[in-house]
């Protein structure tokens, strides 16, 4: 499956408008506690 095919698609389409519209809403719900194992997200 090529990238213009995905991008042709509508479900494709629509889910990427939800994640663009409902990222904060996203981020409330998902637990990014397992980045601070890594220096770049919370250095020393």
């Amino acid at each position: 499956m090529s990238p213009a095919t995905l991008q042709e698609n509508p479900t494709v389409e629509t889910f990427f408008n939800v994640v663009e519209t409902e990222t904060l809403a996203l981020f409330e719900h998902l637990s990014f506690e397992f980045l601070e194992e890594f220096d770049v997200f919370a250095p020393a």
